[in-house]
Protein backbone atom coordinates (compact mmCIF):
# COMPACT_ATOMS: atom_id res chain seq x y z
CA UNK A 1 0.00 0.00 0.00
CA UNK A 2 2.82 2.12 -0.44
CA UNK A 3 4.87 1.66 -3.50
CA UNK A 4 4.84 4.05 -6.27
CA UNK A 5 7.01 3.12 -8.93
CA UNK A 6 10.61 2.91 -10.08
CA UNK A 7 13.38 2.15 -12.14
CA UNK A 8 16.38 -0.20 -13.05
CA UNK A 9 19.22 0.55 -15.53
CA UNK A 10 23.02 -1.00 -15.62
CA UNK A 11 26.37 0.12 -17.28
CA UNK A 12 29.66 -1.74 -17.32
CA UNK A 13 32.28 0.50 -15.06
CA UNK A 14 34.87 -0.26 -18.43
CA UNK A 15 32.92 -0.96 -21.63
CA UNK A 16 36.20 -1.57 -23.42
CA UNK A 17 37.63 -4.34 -21.11
CA UNK A 18 36.65 -7.87 -22.29
CA UNK A 19 38.31 -9.78 -19.43
CA UNK A 20 36.16 -12.02 -16.89
CA UNK A 21 34.71 -10.98 -14.92
CA UNK A 22 33.02 -8.07 -15.72
CA UNK A 23 31.93 -4.96 -13.19
CA UNK A 24 29.06 -3.49 -14.01
CA UNK A 25 27.25 -0.46 -11.59
CA UNK A 26 23.06 -1.24 -11.57
CA UNK A 27 21.63 1.79 -10.70
CA UNK A 28 18.05 1.25 -8.91
CA UNK A 29 15.51 4.25 -8.02
CA UNK A 30 12.52 3.50 -6.06
CA UNK A 31 8.92 5.77 -5.27
CA UNK A 32 7.04 5.26 -2.11
CA UNK A 33 4.22 7.00 0.12
CA UNK A 34 6.21 9.39 2.09
CA UNK A 35 4.60 8.76 5.22
CA UNK A 36 6.19 5.10 5.10
CA UNK A 37 9.34 6.21 3.31
CA UNK A 38 9.94 9.61 5.46
CA UNK A 39 12.42 12.18 3.82
CA UNK A 40 12.88 15.83 3.91
CA UNK A 41 16.02 18.39 2.85
CA UNK A 42 17.71 17.39 5.97
CA UNK A 43 17.49 13.59 5.17
CA UNK A 44 19.14 14.61 1.68
CA UNK A 45 21.69 16.88 2.63
CA UNK A 46 23.08 14.30 5.35
CA UNK A 47 22.64 11.55 3.74
CA UNK A 48 20.31 10.22 6.30
CA UNK A 49 18.02 7.34 7.20
CA UNK A 50 15.24 6.33 4.63
CA UNK A 51 14.08 3.38 5.03
CA UNK A 52 10.05 2.25 5.82
CA UNK A 53 8.89 3.45 8.94
CA UNK A 54 6.45 0.38 9.08
CA UNK A 55 9.08 -2.96 7.77
CA UNK A 56 12.29 -2.84 8.25
CA UNK A 57 12.86 -4.79 4.70
CA UNK A 58 13.58 -2.88 1.92
CA UNK A 59 13.58 -3.56 -2.30
CA UNK A 60 15.83 -6.46 -3.55
CA UNK A 61 17.09 -7.50 -6.64
CA UNK A 62 17.58 -10.99 -7.17
CA UNK A 63 17.94 -13.14 -10.68
CA UNK A 64 15.16 -14.48 -12.16
CA UNK A 65 16.52 -16.31 -15.02
CA UNK A 66 17.24 -20.30 -14.56
CA UNK A 67 18.90 -21.37 -12.18
CA UNK A 68 22.54 -22.63 -14.00
CA UNK A 69 22.10 -19.00 -16.01
CA UNK A 70 22.21 -17.24 -12.52
CA UNK A 71 24.37 -19.66 -10.87
CA UNK A 72 27.45 -19.23 -13.81
CA UNK A 73 26.67 -15.41 -13.93
CA UNK A 74 27.74 -15.03 -10.90
CA UNK A 75 24.99 -12.56 -9.85
CA UNK A 76 24.68 -11.79 -6.23
CA UNK A 77 21.34 -10.13 -4.84
CA UNK A 78 21.26 -6.88 -3.86
CA UNK A 79 19.66 -5.62 -0.76
CA UNK A 80 20.57 -2.48 0.08
CA UNK A 81 18.97 0.89 1.67
CA UNK A 82 18.18 3.47 -0.71
CA UNK A 83 19.36 6.79 0.02
CA UNK A 84 16.49 9.82 -0.39
CA UNK A 85 16.93 12.38 -3.01
CA UNK A 86 13.40 13.91 -3.66
CA UNK A 87 10.00 14.69 -1.91
CA UNK A 88 6.61 16.43 -2.51
CA UNK A 89 4.27 17.11 0.54
CA UNK A 90 1.76 18.64 -1.81
CA UNK A 91 1.85 15.07 -3.65
CA UNK A 92 2.80 12.98 -0.80
CA UNK A 93 5.70 10.92 -2.44
CA UNK A 94 9.33 10.63 -1.81
CA UNK A 95 12.47 8.94 -4.20
CA UNK A 96 15.45 7.52 -2.96
CA UNK A 97 18.09 5.71 -5.07
CA UNK A 98 21.22 3.30 -4.94
CA UNK A 99 23.63 2.18 -6.99
CA UNK A 100 25.78 -1.36 -6.74
CA UNK A 101 28.45 -2.85 -8.14
CA UNK A 102 28.66 -6.70 -9.06
CA UNK A 103 31.45 -8.47 -10.97
CA UNK A 104 29.42 -10.95 -13.76
CA UNK A 105 30.92 -13.43 -15.83
CA UNK A 106 31.45 -13.08 -19.58
CA UNK A 107 28.47 -13.51 -22.09
CA UNK A 108 26.49 -13.74 -18.82
CA UNK A 109 22.50 -13.32 -20.14
CA UNK A 110 20.38 -13.15 -17.17
CA UNK A 111 17.20 -11.11 -16.11
CA UNK A 112 16.79 -9.53 -12.85
CA UNK A 113 13.90 -7.92 -11.03
CA UNK A 114 12.70 -5.93 -8.20
CA UNK A 115 9.47 -7.30 -6.69
CA UNK A 116 6.59 -6.74 -4.30
CA UNK A 117 3.54 -6.76 -3.48
CA UNK A 118 2.59 -3.20 -2.11
CA UNK A 119 1.36 -0.70 -4.78
CA UNK A 120 -0.22 2.75 -3.41
CA UNK A 121 -3.27 1.63 -2.34
CA UNK A 122 -5.25 4.42 -4.36
CA UNK A 123 -3.87 2.65 -7.52
CA UNK A 124 -6.10 -0.59 -6.96
CA UNK A 125 -3.55 -2.99 -7.65
CA UNK A 126 -1.11 -4.91 -5.69
CA UNK A 127 2.05 -6.66 -7.14
CA UNK A 128 5.01 -4.45 -9.07
CA UNK A 129 7.54 -5.72 -11.08
CA UNK A 130 10.72 -4.03 -12.24
CA UNK A 131 12.72 -6.90 -14.64
CA UNK A 132 15.94 -5.77 -16.48
CA UNK A 133 17.81 -7.95 -19.21
CA UNK A 134 21.28 -8.07 -18.73
CA UNK A 135 23.67 -9.07 -21.81
CA UNK A 136 27.44 -9.16 -21.37
CA UNK A 137 28.08 -10.70 -24.78
CA UNK A 138 30.81 -8.11 -26.27
CA UNK A 139 29.59 -6.64 -29.57
CA UNK A 140 32.34 -4.93 -31.99
CA UNK A 141 34.53 -5.06 -29.00
CA UNK A 142 32.71 -3.93 -26.04
CA UNK A 143 30.19 -4.81 -23.38
CA UNK A 144 26.61 -2.92 -24.40
CA UNK A 145 25.16 -0.33 -21.84
CA UNK A 146 21.81 0.20 -20.98
CA UNK A 147 19.15 2.38 -21.69
CA UNK A 148 18.43 4.98 -19.20
CA UNK A 149 15.20 6.72 -18.40
CA UNK A 150 14.08 9.98 -16.52
CA UNK A 151 10.74 11.50 -15.61
CA UNK A 152 9.14 12.93 -12.37
CA UNK A 153 7.54 10.15 -10.57
CA UNK A 154 3.95 11.22 -10.34
CA UNK A 155 1.85 13.37 -13.45
CA UNK A 156 -1.04 15.14 -12.43
CA UNK A 157 -3.58 15.63 -15.33
CA UNK A 158 -7.16 16.71 -15.50
CA UNK A 159 -10.45 14.78 -17.15
CA UNK A 160 -11.22 14.90 -20.67
CA UNK A 161 -7.54 17.78 -21.72
CA UNK A 162 -5.23 15.59 -24.48
CA UNK A 163 -2.15 15.16 -21.91
CA UNK A 164 1.29 14.25 -23.05
CA UNK A 165 3.45 11.94 -20.64
CA UNK A 166 7.27 12.28 -22.01
CA UNK A 167 9.75 10.17 -20.63
CA UNK A 168 13.20 10.83 -21.13
CA UNK A 169 15.39 8.00 -23.00
CA UNK A 170 18.94 8.08 -23.73
CA UNK A 171 21.73 5.66 -24.59
CA UNK A 172 25.23 5.54 -23.50
CA UNK A 173 26.03 3.41 -27.10
CA UNK A 174 25.30 5.91 -29.63
CA UNK A 175 25.40 3.43 -32.15
CA UNK A 176 22.38 2.16 -31.62
CA UNK A 177 18.83 2.38 -31.65
CA UNK A 178 16.13 2.88 -28.48
CA UNK A 179 13.22 2.18 -28.68
CA UNK A 180 10.64 2.28 -26.12
CA UNK A 181 7.20 -0.38 -25.14
CA UNK A 182 4.54 -1.23 -23.04
CA UNK A 183 5.45 -3.28 -20.49
CA UNK A 184 4.31 -7.14 -20.78
CA UNK A 185 3.26 -9.30 -17.93
CA UNK A 186 3.87 -12.68 -19.87
CA UNK A 187 6.84 -14.34 -19.98
CA UNK A 188 9.19 -12.44 -17.47
CA UNK A 189 6.29 -10.60 -15.86
CA UNK A 190 7.60 -6.81 -16.47
CA UNK A 191 4.88 -5.21 -14.56
CA UNK A 192 3.28 -6.74 -11.97
CA UNK A 193 -0.97 -6.25 -11.72
CA UNK A 194 -0.36 -3.05 -13.38
CA UNK A 195 0.09 -3.72 -17.27
CA UNK A 196 -1.47 -1.40 -19.67
CA UNK A 197 -3.36 0.41 -16.68
CA UNK A 198 -3.54 3.24 -19.01
CA UNK A 199 -6.85 3.13 -21.08
CA UNK A 200 -6.87 3.95 -24.91
CA UNK A 201 -3.35 5.47 -24.32
CA UNK A 202 -0.98 5.79 -26.86
CA UNK A 203 2.68 5.23 -26.75
CA UNK A 204 5.59 6.70 -29.55
CA UNK A 205 8.19 4.06 -29.75
CA UNK A 206 10.48 6.50 -30.71
CA UNK A 207 10.93 9.36 -28.71
CA UNK A 208 8.73 7.58 -25.63
CA UNK A 209 5.70 9.73 -25.39
CA UNK A 210 2.59 8.74 -24.14
CA UNK A 211 -0.52 10.62 -25.27
CA UNK A 212 -3.55 10.46 -23.65
CA UNK A 213 -6.72 12.12 -22.85
CA UNK A 214 -7.68 11.50 -19.29
CA UNK A 215 -10.90 9.62 -17.91
CA UNK A 216 -11.85 8.27 -14.30
CA UNK A 217 -11.29 5.13 -13.48
CA UNK A 218 -14.89 2.98 -13.62
CA UNK A 219 -14.28 1.46 -10.44
CA UNK A 220 -13.22 4.95 -8.74
CA UNK A 221 -16.62 6.46 -10.25
CA UNK A 222 -18.43 3.37 -8.71
CA UNK A 223 -17.38 4.20 -5.45
CA UNK A 224 -18.63 7.77 -5.35
CA UNK A 225 -14.84 9.32 -6.30
CA UNK A 226 -13.89 11.84 -8.03
CA UNK A 227 -10.42 11.32 -8.69
CA UNK A 228 -7.99 8.22 -10.09
CA UNK A 229 -4.51 6.93 -9.73
CA UNK A 230 -3.04 4.75 -12.78
CA UNK A 231 0.02 3.36 -13.08
CA UNK A 232 2.24 3.75 -16.25
CA UNK A 233 4.29 0.79 -17.37
CA UNK A 234 6.54 0.90 -19.99
CA UNK A 235 9.87 -0.96 -21.17
CA UNK A 236 13.09 0.57 -22.81
CA UNK A 237 15.26 -1.45 -25.02
CA UNK A 238 18.45 -1.08 -27.41
CA UNK A 239 18.57 -2.28 -30.48
CA UNK A 240 22.00 -3.28 -33.05
CA UNK A 241 20.56 -1.06 -35.69
CA UNK A 242 16.99 -0.14 -37.15
CA UNK A 243 16.12 -3.80 -38.53
CA UNK A 244 16.88 -5.20 -35.62
CA UNK A 245 14.11 -6.72 -33.11
CA UNK A 246 15.90 -8.65 -30.29
CA UNK A 247 16.73 -6.20 -28.18
CA UNK A 248 20.56 -5.84 -26.34
CA UNK A 249 19.16 -4.93 -23.32
CA UNK A 250 15.87 -3.75 -21.20
CA UNK A 251 15.04 -1.32 -18.42
CA UNK A 252 11.64 -0.53 -16.42
CA UNK A 253 9.96 2.53 -15.77
CA UNK A 254 7.22 2.99 -13.61
CA UNK A 255 5.51 5.77 -12.40
CA UNK A 256 1.81 7.09 -11.30
CA UNK A 257 -0.66 9.58 -13.00
CA UNK A 258 -3.17 11.34 -10.84
CA UNK A 259 -6.31 12.39 -12.83
CA UNK A 260 -8.96 14.68 -11.40
CA UNK A 261 -11.59 17.44 -12.61
CA UNK A 262 -10.01 20.64 -12.78
CA UNK A 263 -10.60 22.66 -9.87
CA UNK A 264 -12.74 25.78 -10.02
CA UNK A 265 -10.17 27.87 -8.48
CA UNK A 266 -7.46 26.71 -10.50
CA UNK A 267 -6.04 29.00 -13.85
CA UNK A 268 -6.92 28.01 -17.01
CA UNK A 269 -3.03 28.38 -17.93
CA UNK A 270 -0.85 25.66 -15.90
CA UNK A 271 2.23 27.35 -14.45
CA UNK A 272 5.42 28.06 -16.81
CA UNK A 273 8.78 26.51 -16.25
CA UNK A 274 11.93 26.95 -17.49
CA UNK A 275 15.75 25.86 -16.90
CA UNK A 276 18.14 29.43 -17.51
CA UNK A 277 21.11 28.13 -19.87
CA UNK A 278 19.56 24.50 -19.78
CA UNK A 279 17.15 23.76 -22.35
CA UNK A 280 14.23 21.19 -21.78
CA UNK A 281 15.12 17.90 -23.01
CA UNK A 282 18.36 18.28 -24.17
CA UNK A 283 21.82 16.33 -23.14
CA UNK A 284 24.81 17.82 -21.97
CA UNK A 285 28.31 16.74 -21.11
CA UNK A 286 29.88 17.13 -17.92
CA UNK A 287 33.19 15.48 -16.80
CA UNK A 288 33.54 14.02 -13.22
CA UNK A 289 34.35 16.83 -10.45
CA UNK A 290 33.56 19.43 -12.01
CA UNK A 291 29.78 21.48 -11.24
CA UNK A 292 26.56 21.99 -13.54
CA UNK A 293 24.21 24.70 -12.12
CA UNK A 294 20.52 25.27 -13.31
CA UNK A 295 18.67 28.04 -12.35
CA UNK A 296 14.64 26.50 -12.69
CA UNK A 297 12.05 29.33 -12.93
CA UNK A 298 8.06 29.12 -12.69
CA UNK A 299 5.42 31.74 -13.34
CA UNK A 300 1.87 31.72 -13.12
CA UNK A 301 -0.23 33.07 -15.24
CA UNK A 302 -2.47 34.36 -12.82
CA UNK A 303 -2.24 36.39 -10.43
CA UNK A 304 -3.94 35.31 -7.34
CA UNK A 305 -2.05 32.13 -7.72
CA UNK A 306 1.42 31.22 -6.17
CA UNK A 307 3.91 28.56 -6.33
CA UNK A 308 3.91 26.13 -3.16
CA UNK A 309 6.27 23.50 -3.97
CA UNK A 310 8.65 21.90 -6.74
CA UNK A 311 8.35 17.82 -7.39
CA UNK A 312 11.81 16.50 -9.01
CA UNK A 313 13.81 13.22 -9.76
CA UNK A 314 17.44 14.35 -9.48
CA UNK A 315 20.63 11.99 -9.29
CA UNK A 316 22.43 10.93 -6.14
CA UNK A 317 23.80 13.53 -4.22
CA UNK A 318 22.56 16.40 -5.80
CA UNK A 319 21.97 20.43 -3.93
CA UNK A 320 18.59 22.07 -4.56
CA UNK A 321 18.30 25.53 -2.69
CA UNK A 322 14.82 25.96 -0.78
CA UNK A 323 12.67 27.67 -3.34
CA UNK A 324 12.62 31.51 -3.65
CA UNK A 325 10.35 34.23 -4.88
CA UNK A 326 11.78 35.43 -8.16
CA UNK A 327 9.43 38.63 -8.31
CA UNK A 328 5.43 38.87 -8.12
CA UNK A 329 4.50 35.86 -10.22
CA UNK A 330 7.67 33.48 -10.57
CA UNK A 331 9.44 31.59 -8.18
CA UNK A 332 12.94 29.80 -8.61
CA UNK A 333 14.88 26.75 -7.27
CA UNK A 334 18.97 26.49 -7.66
CA UNK A 335 20.45 23.00 -8.67
CA UNK A 336 23.82 22.19 -8.09
CA UNK A 337 25.70 19.12 -8.61
CA UNK A 338 29.05 17.55 -8.99
CA UNK A 339 29.39 14.62 -9.95
CA UNK A 340 31.38 11.07 -8.51
CA UNK A 341 33.60 8.98 -10.50
CA UNK A 342 30.72 6.04 -9.80
CA UNK A 343 28.44 8.25 -11.43
CA UNK A 344 29.67 8.32 -15.15
CA UNK A 345 27.16 7.12 -17.49
CA UNK A 346 23.81 8.92 -18.62
CA UNK A 347 22.06 10.70 -15.19
CA UNK A 348 18.32 11.96 -16.20
CA UNK A 349 17.08 15.07 -13.86
CA UNK A 350 13.52 16.63 -14.18
CA UNK A 351 11.73 18.75 -12.14
CA UNK A 352 8.28 20.58 -11.77
CA UNK A 353 6.39 23.61 -9.95
CA UNK A 354 3.10 22.67 -8.02
CA UNK A 355 0.90 26.10 -7.43
CA UNK A 356 -1.62 26.33 -4.58
CA UNK A 357 -4.24 24.81 -6.13
CA UNK A 358 -2.48 21.50 -6.62
CA UNK A 359 -1.72 22.35 -10.31
CA UNK A 360 1.52 21.38 -11.49
CA UNK A 361 3.63 22.55 -14.57
CA UNK A 362 5.14 20.79 -17.54
CA UNK A 363 7.85 18.42 -16.68
CA UNK A 364 11.14 19.88 -17.48
CA UNK A 365 14.18 17.61 -17.96
CA UNK A 366 17.85 17.06 -19.35
CA UNK A 367 20.02 14.24 -19.48
CA UNK A 368 22.96 14.86 -18.04
CA UNK A 369 26.37 12.52 -20.04
CA UNK A 370 29.01 12.43 -17.14
CA UNK A 371 32.06 11.64 -17.99
CA UNK A 372 32.58 13.33 -21.24
CA UNK A 373 33.54 16.43 -22.90
CA UNK A 374 31.27 16.84 -25.99
CA UNK A 375 28.56 14.24 -26.82
CA UNK A 376 28.80 12.60 -29.90
CA UNK A 377 26.66 13.87 -32.31
CA UNK A 378 25.34 10.67 -35.14
CA UNK A 379 25.51 12.34 -38.40
CA UNK A 380 21.82 11.74 -39.85
CA UNK A 381 21.72 9.80 -43.39
CA UNK A 382 18.49 10.09 -45.39
CA UNK A 383 16.32 7.46 -46.82
CA UNK A 384 12.67 8.85 -48.50
CA UNK A 385 9.36 7.43 -46.36
CA UNK A 386 11.25 5.92 -43.62
CA UNK A 387 10.27 9.15 -40.72
CA UNK A 388 9.04 8.33 -37.78
CA UNK A 389 6.68 9.30 -36.32
CA UNK A 390 4.52 10.38 -39.08
CA UNK A 391 3.30 13.60 -39.32
CA UNK A 392 2.83 16.47 -36.76
CA UNK A 393 5.57 15.90 -34.54
CA UNK A 394 4.95 17.85 -31.19
CA UNK A 395 6.47 20.34 -29.39
CA UNK A 396 7.14 17.39 -26.28
CA UNK A 397 8.88 15.13 -28.44
CA UNK A 398 12.49 14.66 -28.20
CA UNK A 399 13.11 11.72 -30.34
CA UNK A 400 12.34 10.98 -34.08
CA UNK A 401 13.86 9.13 -37.04
CA UNK A 402 15.02 9.82 -40.54
CA UNK A 403 17.05 6.91 -41.94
Amino acid sequence: DHYKGGSLSWKPTNPSSLTSPIEIRITERHSWTIARYQCNENTINTLGAYNDTQNATTATITCISSSAACSSSLFQNITSPLYCTDFSTVLQISTGTYYTKQNLALNSIIDIASRGASWASETLTNEWSLVSHIDLTPISGKINTSPVTGSLPIFQLYVNELSVIQILVDDWDYDQIVRCRWSYQYSLDECGSTCFDLPNSQLNPVDCAITWTPVLRSQDIANGLSESTYVVAITAEDFVNASSTIPLSSVPHQILVHVSYRPASACSTRPSITGLRRRNLACYALSVGYTIDFIILSTVTCTSDSIVEFISTSPFDIFKTDFYQESNYTWGVNITWTPLSDQIGLQPFCIAAIDNNGQTSNQYCVMIAVGVTNPYIVAPTFVQGTASPLGTVMATQSRFSIQ
